[in-house]
């Protein structure tokens, strides 16, 4: 769920880090890796280097990102998670603005 990650980490959330990237979808050397696939298929691709020279990567277009996070949700309290007896607890995503489009992708999925 890298995307879904991503997307909640709102200042960073096009651009990913290598580790970041590494812990979901394995290692860019290794040919078996699903970070491999997607950089083949230009679905990610390397836009820079970190301030330690590690690769960052970014999707090819935002709706990559948001179409691959909406895939990842098999449940809508992702989105919202109400706790009547301490709404502070509670997880509100649908009001956030950077979750419209995955939202909209995830109600549309059959």
């Amino acid at each position: 769920m890298v995307t879904v990650e991503a997307i909640d980490k709102e200042a960073t959330r096009f651009r990913l880090r290598n580790d970041f990237v590494n812990r979901f979808l394995g290692d860019a050397e290794d040919e078996n890796s699903l970070l491999k696939l997607a950089l083949n298929r230009g679905w990610l691709n390397c836009v820079g280097i970190d301030t330690n020279r590690k690769p960052v990567y970014a999707f090819f277009h935002a709706s990559f990102q948001e179409y691959f996070a909406a895939k990842a949700i098999d449940d809508w309290h992702l989105f919202l998670n109400h706790v009547p007896k301490n709404p502070s607890q509670g997880i509100y995503r649908i009001f956030e603005p950077q979750w419209k489009q995955t939202i909209l992708l995830w109600l549309g999925r059959e």
